[in-house]
């Protein structure tokens, strides 16, 4: 995975997607471990500004998918956890 950022969280689903948690630019990113271009990141949630709604991150630490592929984020400076179902932007806060 080729980012401009570190990487805090890290997360790999039942396809061999990765997923990774970057706290400063506030979103998750995702590539397929199968993909060969190092350039093929996507966001998989946030937008990149620092924000409390439904489609904003602020400083995502811990991330997971589950069986569904949807992505649940441990959304830190918001003090809450949303769900992004999967193929979704908007996010529903089911903790904080």
């Amino acid at each position: 995975m080729n980012v401009d950022s570190s990487c805090l969280d890290l997360f790999v689903d039942i396809n061999h997607s990765l997923y990774c948690s970057m706290p400063d630019h506030h979103q998750v990113v995702k590539r397929s471990l199968h993909d060969a271009v190092m350039n093929s990141n996507r966001v998989a949630a946030g937008t990149g500004i620092q924000g409390s709604d439904s489609n904003q991150l602020k400083n995502p630490l811990g991330i997971f998918v589950d069986m569904n592929f949807d992505l649940y984020v441990a959304d830190c400076n918001n003090d809450r956890v949303q769900l992004f179902q999967s193929g979704k932007l908007n996010g529903i806060t089911v903790a904080g």
